[in-house]
């Protein structure tokens, strides 16, 4: 099991990468979710990862930013599956309906009457959510420009030394794929990774070289990777991973600048804050779910998983 992240809060705004979680070539089933924030989507989520453990197949989680503990989606490579949610920040719709696609809007597990009071409640929590996460941007903004001062991302060619990781392949007709997704997050409880674990049994390398350029040889040589960008500058790759070869590498990130954490704390504290928020209007859609109608559909859901 991998833990990753799709999307991810960064000095630009939200940048995610949910296209990369099963692309279409490789899916041969996908389910979309749909539906207000607390309405039992991440509960959903987790119910079928455990079905796919105990059944198991290797499974990649994909954390939410706002809140680790929860998922934004969950993927089965061996099974061309996954399930994600598409509402926003991170909101896609189905390329291929019915055939590969399908929607479930969670909607239907809420009880607008419970929800029709709340109104005015609901609509301040909004507005203050989004006016501390507006400032949380500008202040991680500033962040980034540190970071990239501090950085000073450089052009250096690739040495000899990293060349022999290709053990001298030369050019391939068929291009390795590269596949962009997020190991670290800034996110309302401080910057999390899951880089240790998911690289547990890597070898892993420390290089100066810009990850852009090794990814890019690779590719060129057929060889498939995956690039983890940098949450502080989702331009630059912060990991580079090269799954046939168990093969990582990484750039230190070593920011020893006072300025720089003492503004990300504070950028920290906006998030949370504006978590708070989150959190609230959260409750008053869970007091309005019909969870028996919820563990009806996932039983149904986890069935047609069996059958197949």
């Amino acid at each position: 099991m991998k833990n990753m992240f799709a999307g991810v809060n960064t000095p630009v705004g939200f940048v995610n990468f949910f296209d990369n979680i099963m692309p279409l070539e490789r899916a041969k089933q996908r389910i979309f979710l749909k539906g207000p924030n607390g309405s039992g989507k991440s509960t959903f989520i987790k119910k079928i990862v455990a079905e796919f453990q105990t059944a198991g197949f290797s499974t990649e989680l994909f954390r939410c930013a706002n809140d680790a503990e929860s998922l934004d989606a969950m993927a089965s490579p061996e099974r061309g599956f996954c399930i994600i949610d598409a509402t926003a920040p991170h909101a896609r719709d189905p390329e291929l309906p019915a055939a590969i696609d399908r929607i479930i809007d969670f909607t239907q597990f809420t009880d607008e009457k419970k929800i029709i009071p709340h109104t005015d409640e609901i609509k301040s929590l909004i507005i203050q959510k989004k006016s501390l996460s507006e400032k949380a941007r500008g202040y991680f903004a500033a962040v980034g420009n540190i970071y990239s001062a501090e950085k000073n991302f450089s052009k250096t060619v690739l040495t000899r030394k990293c060349l022999e990781f290709f053990d001298g392949s030369e050019a391939s007709q068929n291009p390795g794929s590269d596949r962009k997704l997020f190991l670290t997050a800034v996110t309302p409880d401080g910057v999390i990774s899951f880089a240790d674990k998911f690289f547990a049994e890597c070898i892993m390398h420390d290089t100066d070289i810009p990850l852009t350029a090794l990814r890019d040889e690779a590719n060129m040589r057929g060889i498939s990777t995956e690039s983890f960008c940098d949450p502080f500058a989702p331009t630059q790759i912060e990991y580079l991973f090269l799954p046939q070869k168990k093969i990582a590498f990484v750039t230190e990130r070593n920011i020893n600048n006072e300025l720089f954490n003492k503004i990300l704390d504070h950028t920290v504290f906006l998030l949370h804050t504006s978590r708070t928020q989150h959190i609230k209007i959260e409750e008053i859609y869970f007091n309005a779910i019909d969870f028996d109608k919820i563990n009806a559909f996932t039983e149904e859901i986890i069935l047609q998983f069996d059958t197949q």
